[in-house]
Formats: C-alpha cells, structure tokens, sequence
C-alpha cells in the first residue's frame, strides 16, 4: 500500500497566522509532518510513503520526498 502526504511549507497554518509567527507556524507544520510520516512509518502498512511538496524538505524519518507540485501527476 502506498501513503502520499502533501505538504507545502510557504504560508504554513496560515489560519494561525493571529496567534503564531511565520517561523512557529513553518515549524509547527514541519513538527506535524514528522509526526504524521512517523506513525506512517511505524505503523508498517505501507510499501511506499511519499511527500508531495512544490519545495525540497528534510523530514527526520526514512521515506521519499518527491518535488511537485499539487495535483500534478508522475
């Protein structure tokens, strides 16, 4: 099975732009994609996980990221 994470860091929780900062809003999303592609992960149910993303990012666990753009297809 094959999990896809889209993710985009530029105007990151923008909804939370009132309470948090440009750079804790980037850092609250990059702590939530850690979190999620962990469980992912851990779990042990998916063959292939990917992170879709319009931006080159560094995640903290072992899966691929691929540069593209939403809704574009391989």
């Amino acid at each position: 099975m094959r999990a896809v994470i889209p993710f985009k860091k530029s105007n990151a929780n923008s909804r939370l732009s009132s309470l948090l900062s440009k750079t804790e809003r980037e850092e609250l999303a990059f702590a939530m994609l850690n979190d999620v592609a962990g469980t992912l992960v851990s779990s042990g149910c998916f063959d292939v996980i990917d992170i879709l993303s319009p931006s080159m990012i560094e995640v903290e666990v072992p899966i691929r990221v691929t540069e593209m753009g939403f809704g574009m297809k391989p």
